[in-house]
């Protein structure tokens, strides 16, 4: 019978060992799974970050297409604005050439109809 009392204390003794160590391990699990929840928590916010810089990195690829379609357009129009003015410089050009020969020959002759 003392025998019986002593196993049955030593069982007691064991299962209240067991019983500690079980709600140690729920209290690390009950941790574990808070800690998991809030990196999930952190790996959406990450991935609703993500897709806001995504988003803006796409609309400013968009900007900077379209100031490059209008620095292009503004320097084919510079160009054209140039040729044009090197046109108007050579009309000018050939009719003061015109005007020097006309001069000139008003001068050596003094005649003021030109031929």
């Amino acid at each position: 019978m003392i025998g019986l009392k002593k196993r049955i204390q030593q069982l007691g003794c064991e299962v209240d060992v067991a019983n500690a160590e079980m709600e140690e391990v729920k209290c690390i699990k009950e941790t574990t799974e808070q800690e998991l929840k809030g990196y999930e928590l952190q790996m959406a916010l990450n991935e609703a970050s993500i897709q806001t810089l995504e988003a803006r990195i796409s609309i400013i690829q968009d900007e900077i297409s379209s100031v490059g379609s209008q620095v292009e357009g503004l320097k084919n129009e510079e160009e054209a604005s140039r040729d044009e003015f090197i046109c108007q410089m050579f009309d000018l050009n050939a009719k003061i050439r015109l005007v020097s020969l006309t001069w000139t020959y008003v001068a050596l002759t003094g005649n003021l109809c030109i031929p």
